[in-house]
């Protein structure tokens, strides 16, 4: 197992970094590598997005309405996949990784949340993926969802076989559930 990391960049507003540091399997780490990102970054999923059996990064930005998509190299290193950072429209949250359009490529489902509006808007966005690691908004996205919706996960709620994705309102008593076709 490797460790990776996410750095901020302060409060200065300077770049942040991806760390990754290699595993020796007996409990240590070295080798560590580090590549820069716009600051504000925070880890927000591990996922292969590009189909080669390695797990590629996913940041969210502080207050911004970006998800940088970064592609693993296999050797602790990682690059920006093609039309990464994607715009999401508010800042990105909780991001899962799930093929919500049956095509075996991995999509992206993003809650994103506007905190200076009252109550929170809060939408989905639901970005297909093509399997190299870019990605183009699925017909609709973004869709609303109840005020605050931080998280989300996905799962067959109604038993049809196809991925429907549920948020909860950090902001209300709702839950939003949108239900896949």
């Amino acid at each position: 197992m490797d460790i990776v990391t996410a750095s901020t960049g302060g409060p200065n507003g300077g770049r942040g970094a991806i760390v990754t540091k290699r595993g020796d399997g007996q409990g240590d780490f070295k080798d560590a590598t580090s590549v820069s990102v716009a600051s504000g970054a925070r880890i927000s999923a591990l996922t292969d997005v590009n189909g080669d059996q390695r797990h590629d990064v996913l940041l969210s930005h502080d207050d911004r309405n970006h998800l940088s998509v970064l592609l693993n190299d296999g050797h602790g290193l990682f690059k920006a996949a093609p039309g990464s950072p994607l715009d999401v429209g508010m800042a990105a949250f909780a991001v899962v990784g799930a093929d919500v359009n049956r095509d075996k490529k991995a999509d992206l489902l993003v809650a994103t949340v506007n905190s200076r509006a009252r109550p929170f808007e809060s939408r989905i966005a639901v970005l297909l993926g093509d399997g190299v690691g870019g990605f183009v908004a699925a017909p609709g996205s973004p869709f609303r969802a109840g005020a605050g919706a931080y998280n989300l996960t996905v799962g067959d709620v109604n038993e049809d076989g196809k991925a429907d994705v549920v948020a909860s309102s950090f902001e209300g008593d709702s839950v939003t559930a949108l239900l896949g076709r």
